[in-house]
């Protein structure tokens, strides 16, 4: 290949993780250098973030999942909890909207940015994936890059970068291994993503499903395979319909695999129907929702201007 041609060649989503990765660890290696001490409080408040939303990782990764869906779709989630033994398994969250565009690995690489405005969907600073902490240190994405209906992720397909992995790019640039060692410490993983080239046959199965997104987490300890199964079984709760305001989500499916038990399958499905507008009020509408089998609510919904909610 000619460096012309080379120029001219569409950068394959692999290649440009890596070269995001090494462009951020060069920045890193002269911040330390000039005791700029950014990349240690990134990676502090990370650690804070993580804590502060453990309670409710489900249903932050199910808002995300319902904001990659357009505003007219009616679109899918799937939630999968696979259970090996009392301190290991994993939680897989798929959903069928649009796959992962290189300004969402931005978003989710860098704290408090987000691919979507105010009002686009339900949250704008891309703060909620890092929940997945009080989890799994080690969560995989799989994504695809436009057709759905594939034998594989074709997209953006990454993890985090491991310490020692973080350490080995550095010493790439021919620094001395305890400086090394010590900068590596201070990197937030996120900012590091690592190409994954295999592709595991229950991730395939998403992709063959027709799902756009799927998210990995290997459970390892005895507290996320609790915090993972208590989460699921509040999705549940007939009491706060998981779904009543989740517009653009027509459907989700559960599943629950454990040792020696029957699988538990449920599918909670939503219908609306537009009742019209609120007279005088600017805005309005009145839809009914249906969540469930019999279960009806009537849900009133106004837009409110930006720009008021911004100088609030």
């Amino acid at each position: 290949m000619t460096e012309k041609q080379n120029k001219n060649r569409r950068q394959l989503p692999s290649e440009e993780l890596e070269e995001q990765g090494k462009s951020v660890l060069r920045h890193a290696l002269a911040a330390d250098r000039d005791n700029i001490k950014v990349y240690e409080s990134l990676q502090n408040l990370n650690e804070v973030i993580g804590t502060e939303y453990g309670d409710r990782v489900l249903y932050e990764l199910i808002q995300n999942a319902h904001d990659a869906h357009g505003p007219s779709d009616n679109g899918r989630i799937a939630i999968k909890l696979v259970v090996q033994s009392e301190t290991k398994g994993v939680l897989y969250i798929a959903n069928g909207g649009n796959g992962f565009r290189r300004e969402d690995v931005e978003a989710i690489k860098n704290l408090a940015i987000s691919a979507k405005e105010v009002g686009e969907g339900i949250g704008n600073k891309g703060l909620g994936f890092r929940s997945i902490e009080a989890l799994t240190d080690d969560v995989r994405i799989y994504s695809q890059r436009s057709t759905k209906q594939a034998n594989r992720f074709d997209g953006y397909c990454f993890r985090f970068a491991k310490i020692e992995e973080i350490e080995e790019i550095f010493c790439s640039f021919g620094i001395d291994k305890a400086t090394c060692q010590e900068v590596a410490k201070t990197i937030p993983r996120y900012l590091v993503p690592r190409p994954l080239e295999q592709q595991p046959d229950e991730v395939v199965s998403y992709a063959r499903r027709g799902y756009a997104t799927v998210i990995v987490a290997p459970l390892n300890t005895a507290e996320a395979v609790e915090l993972a199964s208590s989460q699921i079984e509040a999705l549940v709760d007939p009491d706060a319909p998981l779904l009543l305001f989740l517009d653009r989500i027509a459907e989700v499916r559960i599943d629950v695999e454990r040792p020696g038990e029957q699988p538990y399958q449920r599918r909670l499905q939503r219908r609306q129907t537009d009742m019209g507008d609120i007279p005088n009020l600017d805005g309005s509408k009145i839809y009914e929702v249906r969540v469930g089998k019999g279960r009806k609510f009537l849900v009133v919904r106004r837009e409110i201007d930006k720009k008021q909610i911004l100088k609030a």
